[in-house]
């Protein structure tokens, strides 16, 4: 944490983090136009609002601008799918020394998208080379599967395979999202859904930060910001695939109205 404020005013977003504002270019709306056309075989079972949210992070990671586009993504939308999409939809542009970064509050949430971008692998029957996707945590995974991808288990499989030559078979707080802005993203995409577990704050003092509270996120500080605005930096996953049509009507009732 101590690194990345040292190296914080380094990235180039920084001030438009702090000082968030409808008439700044960095919150401004990416125009992408969808046609059923262009869809490749790999995104024929996403659906329009999924296809909107790729092609305006294909179009992101193609600018030369800093951008940050945010996406709402309600209970059993589909928001760990469109993630595993808009890696698969960016894989042939990564292999030019580009990366990317994917950030979760927990490890389990950290499993889960490497699951199912692992998924979407297999789905859409990709070639998978090794070092593609690296799990990169303090906790190895239980899933055995996901242990190949995990970076201290491929680091020592790399050494051994040297030596012998034989092949070898989650609720941000702000402060938290520093540890990845000191990498200097340019382009970020924010998703999740502010109406469920908020982050997690321990201190019973809770005044003393009453301006600038943790328990409020960066998704939720600039979510409240342009939620109302102009600038329709959100889109809103809306398709329903988990809950009984029930369940849903009544969340939508307290929560989604």
């Amino acid at each position: 944490m101590i690194s990345a404020v040292n190296t914080l005013n380094r990235w180039p977003g920084l001030q438009s983090l702090l000082e968030p504002t409808n008439e700044n270019s960095y919150f401004q709306p990416i125009k992408t136009e969808i046609t059923h056309s262009s869809n490749t075989e790999s995104l024929k079972h996403f659906n329009d609002q999924q296809l909107s949210i790729i092609h305006t992070a294909s179009h992101m990671f193609n600018s030369e601008e800093g951008r940050l586009h945010m996406i709402f993504g309600p209970p059993g939308t589909g928001k760990s799918r469109t993630i595993a999409g808009i890696v698969l939809h960016l894989l042939d542009q990564l292999f030019v020394g580009n990366k990317l970064l994917i950030c979760a509050p927990s490890n389990n949430a950290c499993n889960e998208l490497t699951r199912r971008i692992l998924d979407e692998f297999s789905h859409q029957k990709i070639p998978y080379t090794d070092g593609i996707l690296v799990r990169v945590g303090g906790q190895p995974p239980e899933d055995e599967n996901l242990c190949e991808h995990f970076h201290e288990f491929m680091i020592h499989k790399t050494v051994f395979q040297m030596l012998t030559n034989e092949p070898q078979p989650g609720q941000s707080q702000e402060p938290d999202c520093l540890n990845v802005l000191r990498f200097c993203c340019s382009k970020i995409i924010l998703i999740g859904d502010h109406n469920q577990l908020p982050p997690t704050v321990l201190s019973r003092n809770r005044t003393c930060c009453k301006d600038h509270p943790l328990s409020l996120s960066l998704y939720n500080r600039l979510y409240n910001i342009f939620e109302e605005g102009p600038a329709q930096i959100i889109t809103m996953l809306k398709a329903q695939y988990r809950m009984h049509p029930d369940i849903c009507d009544l969340a939508n009732t307290l929560f989604y109205h």
